[in-house]
């Protein structure tokens, strides 16, 4: 997605090949599951207390990892835990620069799910069969046991309920190519989620002509999802190409702007996946950090911040953001193997919005 991270990934297998490494966390938490649950749940608290603490990455509001490092530390109050948020690249370039130092910190992480085919050809993941995954649709985590998505992201179109009426809405993505939107229609610098998954349904040739078409009819290019829908409920454009719903469902919730989702096909389905780092310094800790935001408690946590979940029963705090399939929303889930296939691509179609 951004050079500095197929950098990073170009050096990292030569900064690797010599190493040697201690058993690591993968190996550590496999006899875990040979056991029964009760003798599981026992070994694997009494291990996290000689483990002591825990550090974990991310790239999600900083507020919803605060209060996911305050629920886990109210749970297990042996266990120290820290937490450090970054942008996506910034957290990368910081694992593989531990990497190639062999000095790892990190044990748990949230990273971009484009992200993961790379580390884990890389063996920086651990696999950890969390009994948690049985909540878990297929689709929602990894078979091999290396993510499990702990939230899903949709992107799609929003608009100023006060700048537009439903009846004068956009049915679809072409819409916004006509000259009555001109100057009127927003689109993230780094539209990633989206262009994904308008990737993965409209392939290379129409993405980019959409794109092309958004800056002929003078798009308003701005960065940050976040601030967008902030510009969006002031209304400074009636429409926005690709906003996330739970954020603007938030907005028109919790502050009262005049800002809602019009789902148009298609609606691009990210994870928000958790990992366990192969090398994790403490990996009884880290392995019961996963469990806990994967459990039905962790879960209502990231409800609480409007996110949506992905365990099974678990529903989102807004109406408007839950049960979409079941509601006939033209919904596709982008997966990481989609990031690793469109990345190049991607990379050279938001340039478009650059220039």
């Amino acid at each position: 997605m951004k050079k500095y991270f197929w950098l990073c990934v170009f050096l990292l297998p030569f900064s690797l090949v010599s190493r040697s490494w201690a058993r690591d966390a993968e190996e550590a938490l496999a006899d875990l599951n040979r056991l029964s649950p009760k003798e599981r749940e026992m070994k694997l608290v009494e291990e996290a207390k000689k483990d002591g603490s825990l550090n974990w990455y991310g790239n999600i509001e900083i507020t919803t990892m605060g209060r996911l490092n305050d629920g886990f530390q109210k749970k297990y109050p042996f266990i120290k835990a820290q937490y450090f948020r970054g942008s996506g690249v910034k957290l990368i370039n910081r694992i593989l620069m531990e990497a190639r130092q062999k000095k790892f910190e990190v044990d748990v992480f949230f990273l971009p799910f484009e992200f993961l085919p790379s580390l884990t050809k890389d063996k920086l993941l651990g696999r950890y069969s969390s009994p948690q995954r049985a909540f878990y649709a297929p689709n929602l985590i990894d078979k091999e046991g290396y993510w499990a998505a702990a939230a899903l992201n949709y992107a799609n179109m929003a608009y100023n309920t006060k700048l537009v009426p439903r009846a004068d809405l956009p049915k679809s993505y072409d819409e916004l190519l006509d000259p009555k939107w001109s100057g009127e229609v927003s689109i993230d610098m780094e539209p990633d989620r989206a262009l994904l998954g308008w990737l993965k349904v409209w392939g290379e040739k129409k993405t980019e002509a959409f794109l092309h078409g958004l800056v002929k009819n003078k798009v308003v290019v701005r960065r940050g999802h976040t601030l967008q829908t902030e510009l969006l409920c002031a209304g400074e454009f009636k429409v926005a190409s690709e906003l996330y719903a739970y954020q603007v469902t938030r907005m028109k919730r919790e502050k009262g702007c005049p800002v809602d989702v019009n789902y148009v096909n298609p609606v691009s389905a990210s994870i928000t996946p958790l990992s366990l780092a192969r090398q994790a310094p403490h990996p009884y800790v880290a392995a019961l950090f996963v469990d806990f935001v994967l459990s039905e408690e962790g879960q209502k946590i990231i409800v609480a911040s409007g996110r949506i979940p992905t365990r099974k029963g678990v529903k989102a705090k807004y109406e408007e953001v839950s049960n979409l399939e079941e509601r006939g929303v033209p919904m596709i889930i982008v997966t990481p193997e989609d990031g690793e296939k469109w990345q190049s691509v991607s990379s050279r179609l938001v340039e478009i919005l650059r220039k």
